[in-house]
Formats: C-alpha cells, sequence, structure tokens
C-alpha cells in the first residue's frame, strides 16, 4: 500500500531542505557524500547523480531506506553536516507523530495561491537570470544544459531557448513552484554566484509578499 500523500509531501520537503546543505556545487561535502555512498551504491550509478534528489531516488530504489525510515541516509549525511542530520530527525518526528493530516503550520507558497503579484517577482527574477544565462553564453549554457539533464530529457532541453522557458518546464514538472526554487538555485550557483543571489533576493520577496497577503485575508 501507498503511504498517505501528506507522508510523501513531508518526505519531498525534507529532500528540498537536505539539497540546501548538500550539493556537487559544494565540492568537498559532495566527494564526502559519494565516498559513504560506495558502500550503497555502485560506481555506475554514483557517477549519474548530480543531487540530492536523485541519490535519495536511488538510496529508495534499493529500500536502504522507505519512507519514515532513513537512518542510513542520516548516518551518512550528519558527519558532513549536523543539520542535516537535524532535518532528517525533525522530518521523521513529524511523519510518526502525523495522524493523516498535514502541517498546518506550512506557509509554503503553492500554485494557487500565488497571487499576480507573486507571478510578476518570478518573472523579474527570470529577467535577472536571463542577464547571465542564455544560448549566447555558451560555455554556461553547455554547462547549464548537463546539470538539467538530471531532470529534463534530451529532447525537452533541445527546445529550451531561454531561462524563461527552463522555469516553465520545471515548474510544470513540479520541479519548482513559485517561492520554491531550490532544485534552480542547486543548478546554477556553480555556473555563477550571483544567479543564487538573484534567487535568494526574488524568494525572500515572494514569501514576503504571501505573508503580506494572509495577514490581509486573516484580517478582514
Amino acid at each position: 500500500m501507498d503511504p498517505p500523500e501528506w507522508m510523501q509531501s513531508l518526505e519531498n520537503d525534507m529532500v528540498v531542505e537536505l539539497s540546501k546543505h548538500l550539493s556537487p556545487g559544494l565540492k568537498e561535502r559532495w566527494a564526502d557524500f559519494d565516498c559513504r555512498l560506495k558502500t550503497y551504491l555502485s560506481p555506475v550509478c554514483r557517477a549519474n547523480l548530480t543531487n540530492i534528489h536523485q541519490a535519495f531516488d536511488a538510496l529508495k530504489n534499493k529500500e536502504d531506506i522507505r519512507i519514515g525510515d532513513y537512518k542510513v541516509l542520516r548516518d551518512m549525511v550528519n558527519p558532513i553536516h549536523v543539520k542535516m542530520g537535524d532535518i532528517i530527525d525533525d522530518y521523521t518526528a513529524r511523519m510518526q507523530a502525523g495522524n493523516g493530516e498535514p502541517d498546518t503550520k506550512d506557509t509554503k507558497v503553492n500554485d494557487m495561491e500565488a497571487s499576480e503579484k507573486m507571478k510578476k517577482l518570478e518573472n523579474e527574477m527570470a529577467v535577472e537570470l536571463n542577464k547571465h544565462l542564455h544560448p549566447r553564453l555558451q560555455s554556461k549554457w553547455a554547462d547549464f544544459d548537463n546539470l538539467l539533464s538530471g531532470y529534463l530529457d534530451e529532447a525537452c532541453r533541445a527546445g529550451l531557448e531561454n531561462i524563461f522557458m527552463v522555469i516553465d518546464e520545471l515548474s510544470n514538472m513540479e520541479k519548482i513552484s513559485i517561492g520554491n526554487y531550490t532544485v534552480l538555485r542547486e543548478m546554477v550557483t556553480p555556473i555563477h554566484v550571483d544567479m543564487r543571489d538573484i534567487i535568494d533576493k526574488y524568494t525572500a520577496k515572494i514569501i514576503l509578499q504571501f505573508e503580506r497577503e494572509r495577514m490581509r485575508d486573516v484580517n478582514q
């Protein structure tokens, strides 16, 4: 029987949180993680991993971890950064204490809640990113395309002409959403740190706008 949807949602959120602390862009941490993965995954499998999401799925497919039981993963990441151990502990506890309902305190923005102002901020973010990343910057775009291969197939990537189209495609696949650009941030940071800062700046603006609108609705 498949686990309830709320548990799957918590698991996805946990992996997103972990990805903020562990990615190929953080070279020393990723090398340490890869070394620890040797016990569980083959060299061929590890060579194809471009992010924590893929490593998580690979461990899950081999049943080294399962929903609500992440001991193998925790034992690997906790020595790299204790914050990651804390993240896993927190989400595991929430799953074990859950009553079948999602966390009512969650303020993550979803597409249904996204206002025109938030969508406008996302578009402004894409405009700024486009200054640093487009096909005419061949080396950067090639690096980006290689990182995108972890999420989009070759046929899909071949039709992408700019960062706007990339954001739309990743949004359609639910890899990113309004106010949650972790996957995109993870890809662009190693290419140019300014793009990471752009994403962080607009994420903060979008979350602030969301909170303003939420408080306005509460007070009405």
